[in-house]
């Protein structure tokens, strides 16, 4: 189950919520990362930065 928000701004991305699983570790910060890197945001210049 999950019940999560995410707010994101400049330099800062927060994911709020629940992620209820029985058998499995959820990296959320691996997850965030990856899309932030995915969607092009890859150095502080762009205003964002998923390495930082």
């Amino acid at each position: 189950r999950v019940a999560c928000e995410s707010f994101v701004t400049t330099g800062l991305a927060l994911v709020g919520g629940e992620i209820t699983t029985q058998k499995h570790y959820v990296d959320v910060q691996k997850i965030v990362r990856d899309v932030i890197k995915d969607i092009g945001y890859t150095e502080a210049g762009v205003g964002f930065d998923a390495d930082s």
